[in-house]
């Protein structure tokens, strides 16, 4: 997953969440200290929806993506 820098910000916080109530989310807000996150725990197949946080070094929120972005596993573990 890649997003856009956000001025000032020093980290960010990522969260993946499943649509369906029966599948436990396997991250959220996950820091990251780059634009880019590498799932490393398989997805469960399904849908999920995703949102970045901004934060700038003294842990105050800057912003947070709009939308939630949608994607789905079609084969996962």
């Amino acid at each position: 997953m890649k997003w856009t820098d956000y001025p000032d910000a020093s980290y960010y916080k990522i969260s993946i969440y499943p649509n369906d109530h029966l599948v436990t989310a396997q991250y959220v807000n996950q820091r990251v200290d780059g634009t880019t996150f590498k799932v490393e725990k398989p997805l469960q197949k399904g849908e999920y929806r995703w949102k970045v946080e901004a934060y700038n070094g003294e842990d105050r929120k800057l912003s947070e993506s709009a939308d939630q972005i949608t994607f789905t596993i079609t084969d996962g573990g």
